[in-house]
C-alpha cells in the first residue's frame, strides 16, 4: 500500500472519529450550554450541528479521495467510504431544516 492511500485512509479515519464525536451529542439532544459566559451561548446540541455543518465539505472532499484511489475487489464495497459523508449530510440538514422552521415559527 502506498503512502498516499495510508494518509488518506488516515484522514477518513480522523473523519470518522470527529463525526462520532459531534454527532452524539447532536442526536441526543444535549441542551447543557458549555460556557454560559460566551458572547453567544449555545445549546451543546447546536454546537455539534454548526461544527457539523463546518466540516461536511472537508469530510465529503477525503471520502471521494479514497472512493476514487482505494481500489477493492467488490465495487458495492467502494460505496462504503462515502457512508460518513451521507450521515453527515442528514445530520446536518435535519440541523438547518429545524433551526429554520423554529426560527419562522418564532416569526
Amino acid at each position: 500500500m502506498s503512502f498516499k492511500k495510508k494518509i488518506i485512509i488516515g484522514i477518513n479515519i480522523i473523519g470518522v472519529i470527529c463525526l462520532g464525536y459531534y454527532a452524539l451529542p447532536y442526536l441526543m439532544h444535549d441542551t447543557t450550554i458549555g460556557n454560559s459566559e460566551a458572547m453567544l451561548p449555545m445549546r451543546e446540541y447546536e454546537a455539534s450541528g454548526f461544527v457539523l455543518t463546518l466540516g461536511l465539505l472537508p469530510l465529503v472532499i477525503a471520502n471521494l479521495l479514497a472512493f476514487s484511489l482505494i481500489k477493492c475487489q467488490n465495487k458495492w464495497v467502494r460505496f462504503l467510504w462515502l457512508l460518513p459523508s451521507l450521515v453527515c449530510f442528514l445530520i446536518v440538514a435535519h440541523f438547518w431544516i429545524t433551526a429554520i422552521s423554529d426560527a419562522l415559527q418564532k416569526l
